[in-house]
Parts: structure tokens; sequence; C-alpha cells
């Protein structure tokens, strides 16, 4: 049994590498906190001074209620 047992770890650290590439790829890419983290100030503030998105948008958004709960993309 402990080949089979150690051949399924194995499978499952593949599966968890692919699954983390991919999460890398489609989702953290590109993305930089920089000027957020240089001038002191939120997010919320900086996307609405540049016009990035409207205050309803962001609010919509960023609503705690909708980062915890799973929803599909539209």
């Amino acid at each position: 049994m402990e080949p089979v047992i150690v051949q399924s770890i194995f499978e499952s650290a593949e599966m968890l590498k692919s699954g983390m590439l991919t999460l890398k790829h489609k989702c953290i890419d590109g993305i930089t906190a920089k000027e957020a983290l240089e001038t002191n100030r939120g997010v919320y503030e900086l996307c609405i001074e540049k016009g990035l998105l409207s205050k309803e948008e962001l609010d919509k958004i960023l609503s705690p209620e909708r980062m915890i709960k799973p929803q599909k993309m539209k």
C-alpha cells in the first residue's frame, strides 16, 4: 500500500502546483500595489481619483458581503 500512497501524494502535489500556477497566471500577474503603498492611500481612493470605477461600482465590488461569497464573473 505504501507505493500507492506515495504515488497519490505526488499526484496531489502536482495538481496543487498546477492550480497555483494557473492562479498566478490568471489572477496575480500584473497586479501591483506600489502606488497605494508609496502614497499611503487606499485602493478605493485611488480608483475614484483616476476614474477607473465609479463610486457605486466600487461600493458594489468592495462590499464585504461580495468579497466573502463566491460569485460568477460577468
